[in-house]
């Protein structure tokens, strides 16, 4: 092996193996950070580390495994979270250049209904596939991903499937089921939960759910 090749080669594996100690904490100080996502703890380094008590505004996300893959660095840094203790199991997580938003890629949530709306029964949950949200200014710009929920026969919820989007700044879920179709509305915040329509035949359950009709603009 010639010299300059050896010297390059060694100059690497001493390059990656300072990066594989750099702590996780510098390098989320140092990155962009959106305001409204706060981690009350940061350990380990940037290829094998955790976060505690991560929140989205008043909504608890968990705690998480993370990793900062060079892969990920482009178009800009993302951070990558695994292993979810809460709903966000998985996803991809990147803030933009001045704080004020941030984008989810590639998540996987199990959600329960409790979690969003307060005396909801804790068997009705949905899921979300290849989910990805973009959020600016407290306001979505961009949501996609697959949602499957099962039947609740005790309160009357039929299967549904459906996907999530973005209407006016806020969430929407388009679900179809066999007796009906319902467009969910959800706060950016995660703290309203009300339907813009909803099947006749799914009213009733939704009433038992507390979840209302969206209140016309005034």
């Amino acid at each position: 092996m010639r010299w300059w090749l050896r010297g390059s080669v060694i100059a690497f594996a001493f390059a990656s193996a300072a990066a594989a100690m750099f702590p996780l904490r510098t390098a989320l100080d140092a990155a962009p950070t959106p305001t409204n996502i706060s981690v009350g703890d940061v350990s380990g380094t940037i290829w094998s580390g955790r976060l505690r008590d991560v929140a989205w505004g008043n909504f608890f996300l968990g705690d998480f495994e993370v990793s900062l893959p060079l892969l990920d660095l482009l178009p800009s840094p993302g951070i990558r979270l695994t292993n979810g203790s809460r709903a966000l199991k998985t996803a991809m997580m990147r803030g933009d250049g001045d704080g004020d938003g941030f984008a989810i890629s590639e998540a996987i949530v199990r959600l329960a209904l409790a979690d969003l709306v307060a005396g909801a029964p804790p068997d009705v949950s949905a899921s979300i596939t290849n989910g990805a949200v973009s959020l600016q200014g407290g306001r979505c710009t961009h949501a996609a991903g697959r949602i499957e929920s099962p039947p609740v026969l005790a309160v009357g919820l039929p299967a549904f499937d459906g996907a999530l989007a973005c209407d006016r700044g806020v969430f929407l879920a388009h679900l179809t089921s066999e007796i009906g179709d319902i467009v969910l509305e959800i706060s950016p915040a995660l703290d309203r939960v009300a339907y813009r329509s909803a099947s006749p035949a799914l009213q009733p359950a939704l009433a038992a759910l507390n979840i209302a009709a969206v209140k016309p603009a005034i």
